[in-house]
């Protein structure tokens, strides 16, 4: 089994490692791939501050706030089989 480049990043990453099933995994990177490629690959760092996020942009183009919890009351979730 080959490593994806997201277990590589992860392994050199020092503290306890969190691990998440493969169909959680995936539906995070594409949601994480999905915003770096909207923003035209501009952001610098992301932190979750409990119900919110802070999006912080790559030279000085400032940073964005989004309330999450108002966010996911729009949200449908499926589950899939």
């Amino acid at each position: 089994m080959s490593k994806t480049p997201s277990a590589i990043l992860n392994s050199k990453i020092h503290g306890k490692k969190a691990f998440l099933p493969d169909d959680v995994e995936n539906s995070v990177s594409t949601a994480l791939s999905y915003i770096w490629t909207v923003t035209n690959k501009k952001i610098d760092s992301c932190v979750f501050e409990q119900d919110k996020v802070r999006i912080i942009f790559k030279k000085n183009e400032g940073r964005t706030y989004i309330d999450l919890q108002e966010l996911s009351s729009s949200f449908t979730f499926i589950n899939k089989v």
